[in-house]
């Protein structure tokens, strides 16, 4: 479950650091990803950026809809759900509600963002540990 907006009109030079250096002003960015063609490999000028709360991507959604990123005015919208066969965007009120009630989720989702990436090396990515356990107890006869 993430806060995933669709981001579109996308100049075509723009990608995915281009997307997470503009978007993590408004919260912490799990991931950003351009939609390109297969063959060419060339933008299809739209994207998507996942947030770790949807408090982050409503802001988002808010102060960058219709503001011009590399000369273009872009379009942001909660993005559709994969696994929908109803046409179901991400941000219902459902899925704000499971969200809030997942506090352990969000701590998780926090440290991995936090983890993640250190400067600009964002080949790196670290993945949270569960805390390690001691050795059982050896038993003499």
């Amino acid at each position: 479950m993430g806060a995933n907006v669709f981001v579109g009109n996308l100049h075509e030079n723009v990608d995915e650091k281009l997307l997470r250096d503009v978007f993590s002003a408004f919260g912490i960015v799990l991931s950003t990803k351009i939609m390109r063609d297969p063959e060419t490999g060339g933008s299809k000028r739209y994207g998507f950026v996942s947030y770790d709360n949807f408090e982050s991507s409503d802001q988002a959604i808010t102060a960058m809809n219709g503001q011009y990123l590399a000369g273009k005015p872009v379009e942001l919208s909660y993005a559709y759900k994969k696994d929908s066969t109803k046409q179901e965007k991400h941000g219902s009120q459902a899925e704000r509600l499971l969200s809030m009630n997942k506090p352990q989720m969000q701590a998780l989702g926090r440290r991995q963002a936090d983890n993640a990436f250190s400067g600009n090396d964002y080949a790196k990515a670290a993945v949270a540990q569960p805390p390690s356990m001691p050795p059982p107890p050896t038993i003499f006869n």
